[in-house]
């Protein structure tokens, strides 16, 4: 059985001592479903949002106080596979909730042939105002979106359609963005990749309200002018109207993707997701994969990169830039060693 766990972590700073101390948690159980999405609410709460395996695949939102206790609990699907992967709270109060869909019943108006890119949009009390789903014949998934400056939102994630919402495919999947308006109606959607597989992980607004577009590649043609082996860090900047203004990727010889992205301070770009290589833009590797950022400047230009980690895997789930112009990052590890002080369980060594 799978749980669905909340930590809440307080973060003390000082040039004396670094401590951290547990507030509270809490456990919310339904048979082996998971956690992919949270954000602090308006009113010092907190929204949780995952899958819920235990009857079938249904996103599964949970709206909890400022303590962990829950207030109430949501779940939207139909029969058949639905994957909740990113949500928000929007201007209104309400949620705005974004995966996958493969249903055409229950909560799900349509289907456009395997999976589609589905979103939900509730109230402040997670009722279901309306959704839409976007896809073509093939498989759609969307793993990323934001509530944009006009009210709208952009979703982001991967396609491999040229039918139906989605307008060309380059071979194999493609990063696939959609704008929509503030009621969820399609305004334009645009497609971005080569002849092998690409999938959008991250995405961002920026300050110029064009879009910064993140997540890996393994092309070398079509709109990517490179490969460095393999997976690598692929980011994709675009105008208000999502028409490409450029791309940049950044890797090795072996695997690189990346997790999560934001703009940076300076309006250039912090890149945080793993990395198995120790060439190219990779200055080195601890074992297996690790913690890696890179940080461009506002044109997508190569500035500096880090890797952290030991023996085992390391990957960053998420970032942030600090107030004081530092960053945050955090995802998993199985590591004992390097940088790695302790492990809890299930470690694996490099052979």
């Amino acid at each position: 059985m799978k749980k669905l766990i909340l930590l809440t972590l307080t973060i003390i700073i000082s040039n004396i001592v670094n401590s951290q101390s547990i507030q509270w948690e809490n456990t919310f159980t339904r048979d082996s479903s998971c956690l992919n999405s949270l954000q602090e609410t308006n009113d010092g709460g907190f929204i949780l949002g995952g899958t819920d395996r235990s009857y079938n695949f249904d996103f599964w939102i949970i709206k909890t106080n400022q303590f962990g206790t829950l207030q109430w609990e949501k779940t939207f699907g139909g029969s058949s596979f639905e994957s909740l992967n990113s949500l928000q709270q929007t201007n209104d109060g309400g949620f705005i909730l974004g995966g996958s869909s493969a249903s055409s019943d229950g909560d799900v108006s349509g289907n456009n042939g395997s999976s589609d890119f589905w979103i939900v949009k509730t109230d402040a009390s997670g009722n279901l105002q309306w959704e839409k789903n976007f896809g073509g014949s093939s498989f759609e998934s969307l793993n990323s979106l934001q509530q944009t400056s006009d009210g709208g939102f952009i979703l982001g994630g991967s396609s491999s359609s040229s039918d139906g919402d989605v307008s060309g495919n380059n071979g194999s999947s493609d990063f696939w963005i959609i704008k929509t308006d503030v009621s969820g109606n399609l305004q334009w959607e645009k497609n971005f990749g080569g002849s092998s597989n690409e999938t959008i992980n991250s995405l961002q607004q920026t300050s110029d309200n064009g879009f910064i577009l993140g997540g890996s590649s393994y092309s070398s043609d079509g709109n990517i002018s490179g490969n460095n082996g393999s997976s690598d860090f692929w980011i994709v900047k675009t105008d208000a109207s999502g028409n490409l203004q450029w791309e940049k990727n950044f890797g090795g010889s072996s695997n690189e993707t990346i997790n999560s992205l934001q703009q940076t301070s300076d309006d250039g770009f912090i890149l945080g997701g793993s990395s198995s290589s120790s060439d190219g833009n990779v200055s080195g590797n601890n074992g297996l994969s690790d913690f890696w950022i890179v940080k461009t400047n506002q044109f997508g230009t190569f500035e500096w990169e880090k890797n952290f980690g030991g023996s085992s895997n390391e990957i960053i789930s998420s970032l942030d830039q600090t107030s004081d112009g530092g960053f945050i990052f955090g995802g998993y590890s199985r590591s004992t060693d390097v940088d790695l002080s302790e492990n809890n369980g299930l470690v694996t060594s490099k052979k």
